[in-house]
């Protein structure tokens, strides 16, 4: 009999030692990952342009857009498109909207919208860069609080 009591303690103690284990490895886990819920993931910039109640560009390259959606959603997201387009594209996206060249942080066109969006989206940021050539680097932030 005590052969089996010392048995079912010594296996009492290895399952709790492997909980607690698991557990530390969770905690760990979480505490070095940059996003331990997945909510970061890569999409295509036509969600983001959607998303942000603008018309797609009709050519674009190099397109990068993520979507956060922590607690609110957001995206975020930049391609290159041809100049000439920028300010027709604009002009179609947000009709009522004007956008200015007097921005900060080197953008040669910027334009913030806080109206006339879709529902759930509080604010669009655009920042447009024109670069060598015929080419605009576009960057694209729409979120809601």
């Amino acid at each position: 009999m005590h052969k089996i009591m010392w048995g079912l303690w010594w296996l009492s103690a290895a399952c709790g030692a492997m909980f607690l284990v698991w557990i530390g490895w969770g905690v760990f886990s979480f505490m070095t990952d940059d996003d331990p819920f997945n909510t970061i993931t890569e999409v295509d910039c036509h969600e983001a342009v959607d998303y942000a109640g603008a018309a797609p560009p009709a050519r674009t390259s190099d397109e990068q857009c993520t979507s956060y959606s922590w607690l609110d959603q957001s995206y975020d997201g930049t391609w290159r498109m041809p100049r000439a387009e920028v300010a027709p594209w604009l002009k179609e996206s947000y009709p009522h909207e004007t956008p200015t060249t007097r921005c900060g942080g080197g953008d040669d066109v910027c334009l913030d919208v806080g109206t006339d969006l879709p529902s759930g989206v509080d604010e669009v940021e655009l920042t447009v860069v024109y670069e060598d050539g015929d080419t605009a680097l576009v960057h694209l932030r729409a979120y809601s609080t």
